[in-house]
């Protein structure tokens, strides 16, 4: 049963070794168009108003020293001119507005090495001129080296790492104070086999996870937790004991036990929309290799609980 799971989330399954696909594009699956779930973060952006361990890099302190910020240069449209990006650029952008400041705000994917086998870590920076320059405030998520010690043993090879994926920034009006803003993204584990036809992410063992915090500086800081796993996730109990052990503790939604979303094999492109009473989580759902969907659940403020919307 175990080594069927993670034959299935291989590239020939899930990527398929023909479309192989690189860190430059969004997604667990093959190429793809932009989706209902960004549409959902622009539309959140321009017009709607678990204990874990951090392994983020904080923001430099704004008492000791400056943010380092690019000034934009030449005529629009241009370049986009990021400081402190990765040298292979700037992939998943995602942007939200303080409504308090006017800051605007930005999580975007830094690749460091090469496109389709680098770390990807996830960065966060903020402009208070609508877009025209642009300040650094840290590594949220930070891609780590895992030494085949602390590899799933089955899996096992010289390199590896925990990579982050496919931001969602947003501003949360009607959640508590200290969680009005959320980071929601796809963290899986990458193991390089040394075969280049085959992919090397290891979605079984990867999850949508979350950070919470008061304002968007503190998510650099903030504890990671497991926000939903899907069916890989617990299809074998050493898989499961496995991720389980990893940062962020136990899942806090477990999407393989919803009658409608039990067969979704994984999940990725979260895209999120957050009004005063509820918010909203878009995302592809891979139920096989062949058949993928955008699905959408709903957080009422109310309750506290999680539905599925279809």
């Amino acid at each position: 049963m175990a080594d069927s799971w993670c034959r299935l989330f291989s590239l020939e399954d899930l990527a398929r070794p023909e479309r192989k696909m690189d860190n430059t594009r969004r997604g667990v699956g093959k190429a793809m168009p932009r989706t209902t779930a960004l549409t959902l973060v622009l539309l959140g952006t321009l017009g709607c108003g678990g204990a874990g361990t951090s392994d983020a890099t904080p923001a430099p302190d704004p008492g000791s020293t400056a943010p380092t910020c690019t000034a934009g240069s030449g005529p629009f449209p241009r370049p986009l001119e990021l400081p402190n990006a990765e040298p292979n650029g700037v992939f998943d952008p995602n942007l939200a507005r303080d409504p308090g400041t006017g800051r605007l705000w930005m999580a975007y994917s830094g690749v460091t090495g090469p496109a389709g086998s680098g770390l990807v870590s996830t960065h966060l920076t903020y402009s208070d001129d609508d877009g025209t320059n642009w300040c650094d405030a840290g590594v949220v998520n930070r891609a780590a080296p895992v030494p085949p010690e602390e590899q799933p043993a089955r899996l096992a090879m010289p390199n590896g790492h925990w990579s982050h994926e496919v931001s969602a920034l947003a501003h949360d009006p009607g959640a508590p104070a200290e969680a009005r803003w959320r980071l929601i993204w796809h963290r899986y584990l990458h193991i390089e086999d040394g075969d280049p036809t085959t992919d090397d992410r290891r979605f079984q063992h990867g999850w949508i996870a979350q950070r919470t915090a008061a304002t968007a500086e503190d998510l650099l800081t903030a504890p990671e937790v497991k926000l939903f796993s899907s069916l890989a996730y617990h299809a074998d109990p050493e898989i499961e004991a496995y991720n389980d052990a990893q940062p962020g503790g136990i899942p806090q939604r477990r999407l393989d036990r919803d009658p409608d979303l039990g067969r979704c094999l994984a999940y990725s492109e979260p895209g999120v929309i957050a009004s005063q009473d509820q918010l909203y989580v878009a995302m592809f759902c891979f139920r096989s290799p062949d058949e993928q969907d955008v699905v959408l659940l709903r957080l009422s403020h109310a309750t506290e609980r999680w539905t599925y919307v279809g």
